[in-house]
């Protein structure tokens, strides 16, 4: 479906289809980059039993699927030049404040402890093989 879950709608193909109107409507030939793109980790997330790790399986299908679509406008001979996945680390979110949880490593705001989510070790091996692999 178009969803990853009820609050949160899915359509990675946006990125592309945004990229096409630009050139097409505009001509736009400058580079692009994508300055913020990332979700939240949903309701029903849940946590590894051996190592408490958060795994945040929505948050990986969501950034792949958009870094699927960037992937094929650039095999299209779209200059994207910088993905900026939003966010690093958990933190206070305007519209959610601190019950919306959109970053790679988890925070805990009352103690200050960070840990990895599941999600900043697959990112971690996009980053090291500079894109996607199978």
């Amino acid at each position: 479906g178009n969803f990853l879950n009820n609050k949160n709608e899915y359509y990675p193909k946006a990125v592309y289809d945004a990229i096409h109107l630009l050139h097409e409507l505009y001509d736009l030939k400058i580079p692009i980059y994508v300055t913020e793109n990332g979700t939240f980790d949903g309701e029903n997330i849940q946590r590894d039993p051996q190592t408490g790790m958060l795994m945040d399986n929505d948050r990986i299908k969501y950034v792949r699927g958009f870094l699927e679509w960037l992937e094929k406008a650039m095999e299209e001979g779209f200059d994207v030049r910088g993905y900026y996945l939003w966010s690093l680390m958990d933190n206070f979110e305007w519209s959610g404040g601190m019950s919306m949880k959109f970053g790679l490593m988890e925070n805990d705001f009352e103690t200050q402890e960070r840990k990895w989510k599941k999600s900043a070790y697959w990112y971690q091996d996009v980053i090291k093989n500079r894109g996607l692999k199978d």
